[in-house]
């Protein structure tokens, strides 16, 4: 399943890319991601639940069920709570990486289409 911020309720718990974590709460200015440092304006995000600039730092990779103790989702992380998403990202290797991995020669490697 992909999340989208529509998906999102009050009360989940998200973790950003930069390990950070934020609970979806309702504000004055409508939903928000909070911490105890402060907090993120829900509407900057993206559908896909990425946001601008910040080199990705900000992007929601994992999003976890409804949590039962506040203090506890911001603190401690997301113990007792479910996972509902995390974000699948492509994996980077070099040549020389799949080279190591299969015990052959960078120069013998050919890569299919």
């Amino acid at each position: 399943m992909e999340f989208t911020k529509d998906d999102l309720k009050i009360g989940y718990v998200v973790q950003l890319r930069n390990g950070d974590f934020r609970m979806v709460i309702n504000s004055f200015k409508g939903a928000v991601f909070m911490s105890m440092d402060g907090f993120s304006m829900f509407g900057s995000y993206k559908k896909d639940l990425t946001i601008g600039g910040f080199e990705g730092k900000r992007d929601v990779i994992k999003i976890w069920g409804f949590a039962d103790d506040i203090i506890q989702s911001l603190f401690i992380g997301t113990i007792s709570r479910e996972l509902l998403w995390e974000r699948k990202e492509p994996k980077e290797l070099t040549m020389q990486e799949i080279a190591d991995k299969f015990g052959v020669d960078v120069n013998d490697l050919k890569i299919k289409k």
